[in-house]
């Protein structure tokens, strides 16, 4: 880690742009490896806090607004959410925030 307070990612752009296409592959599988282990963290985070029936929002990150509902099924990574105005969403749990 650097002193700059960047968590040593100078360091890693560095050490990326000098590597070989090997490295880059493997440095690839391995990143892809750690965001889906990332992901199920989250999705196990978010299903022990959450019940079917609670109250909740997301962001839509297209609009930029959040959506309001109601917590209708719990699935292994993802959930249903009923809006205010009756429309169902399938989103991923990790997404959620307490309304």
């Amino acid at each position: 880690m650097t002193d700059s307070g960047d968590d040593g990612r100078e360091e890693a752009l560095a050490y990326i742009s000098g590597a070989s296409m090997a490295q880059v592959q493997e440095m690839y599988a391995r990143l892809k490896v750690r965001t889906s282990r990332l992901r199920e963290l989250g999705a196990i985070r978010a299903r022990a806090q959450y019940v079917a029936g609670d109250r909740v929002k997301f962001l839509h990150s297209k609009q930029g607004i959040y959506i309001h509902g109601t917590l209708k099924v719990l699935k292994i990574k993802k959930c249903e959410v009923v809006t205010d105005e009756g429309v169902t969403w399938t989103l991923p749990m990790a997404m959620l925030e307490d309304e």
